[in-house]
């Protein structure tokens, strides 16, 4: 939304066209960032909610070019009926496809140690 709402001042405060392939380009353009820059950092905020984050495989953190590979492989692999998804319950190491092909791994958090009384 925030997105769609920057646009409308230099279109004179009307919505886009349907079809307008820049605006799509620049959606598109505002996804990578997004995506980019939380992965970049280890977690979107739909990870921090499971308690998951992403690195390469190595531990270190997931760089740019990672991003701009994962992503399309991602939305292609959920739009092909989550087969990207699906494809950790065969991976000897429990990666998606977007994982596997870009570097990276997901990881689950480690549980907060209990308080003692």
């Amino acid at each position: 939304m925030l997105a769609g709402a920057l646009v409308l001042p230099f279109n004179d405060g009307k919505a886009v066209r349907p079809g307008s392939w820049w605006f799509d380009v620049y959606l598109v353009l505002c996804l990578f960032a997004y995506f980019g820059y939380c992965w970049w950092h280890g977690q979107t905020l739909g990870m921090k909610a499971w308690r998951i984050y992403i690195r390469q495989v190595d531990g270190a953190p997931v760089t740019w070019l990672q991003s701009a590979i994962r992503l399309p492989v991602a939305v292609l692999g959920g739009a092909a009926l989550g087969l990207g998804i699906w494809w950790c319950w065969f991976d000897p190491q429990q990666q998606s496809l977007a994982d596997r092909v870009s570097g990276t791994s997901v990881r689950f958090l480690k549980q907060p140690q209990a308080r003692s009384p």
